[in-house]
């Protein structure tokens, strides 16, 4: 069987001028059966859409925050560095990718700019406009555990885990605070912040807060995840 090919938007050091990508990426989605292929930074809206037709599926990766100017507010002190190449390719990416229906996984950043792109908003940092009961920036190894979601019942996560709960890593200040009208959520912290979220409209897209290319390894539930986001690129 042919094996899909999977676009990541890259991730940016500003400082360093370049892009690159974290080899959990990469190894995810090979070791679920596909081949992954960072993009460059582009915004030519033309040059999008070819990108969105010859890719088979897509991951809106984790990095910057999102500036606030996108969900129509003011940057606080405490909004974390933006990166305007990413908003800018991204809020013209992720539009195409829901108009030509391929499947979008989004993974923090990505979780949340996916969902400012459908008119939702964000909070600019937790720990100032909202009461945090657990760790959602944990230290390294990454790899491990910070707290557990609780899956809501009859959404696409909770028929791929077939539990009601599961562990998560978690390395974001930010976080969802109004989800887009097309979103339905799948999964909630313990404090009721959105953790994972689809799209019923669409073929498939879904938004994740956690980091499952940095737990797969150890974690049978975000293989799975990785897994069914391949099998459905095929």
């Amino acid at each position: 069987m042919k094996k899909p090919i999977i676009a990541l938007t890259p991730l940016v050091d500003q400082e360093q001028e370049s892009v690159w990508m974290l080899p959990g990426y990469f190894e995810g989605i090979s070791e679920a059966g596909g081949i992954p292929v960072m993009l460059p930074l582009i915004k030519d809206v033309d040059e999008i859409k070819e990108v969105v037709q010859r890719f088979d599926g897509f991951i809106i990766t984790g990095g910057h925050d999102v500036d606030p100017k996108l969900y129509h507010e003011e940057k606080k002190d405490y909004c974390g560095t933006l990166c305007k190449e990413r908003d800018v390719m991204e809020m013209v990416l992720i539009p195409e990718i829901i108009k030509q229906d391929k499947p979008m996984m989004g993974i923090c950043r990505g979780h949340q700019i996916i969902n400012v792109c459908l008119g939702g908003s964000l909070y600019q940092d937790l720990d100032k406009e909202y009461k945090l009961t657990d760790i959602h920036r944990q230290p390294a190894p990454y790899d491990k555990p910070s707290h557990e979601v609780k899956i809501l019942k009859e959404t696409p996560l909770y028929h791929l885990i077939k539990r009601e709960s599961m562990f998560v890593n978690s390395c974001h200040h930010q976080a969802i605070k109004e989800l887009g009208s097309k979103l339905l959520p799948m999964a909630y912290s313990p404090e009721k912040l959105v953790e994972a979220f689809y799209m019923p409209s669409c073929r498939y897209i879904v938004g994740y807060q956690w980091h499952p290319e940095m737990i797969f390894k150890k974690s049978i539930e975000n293989q799975k995840i990785f897994k069914e986001f391949i099998k459905v690129c095929q």
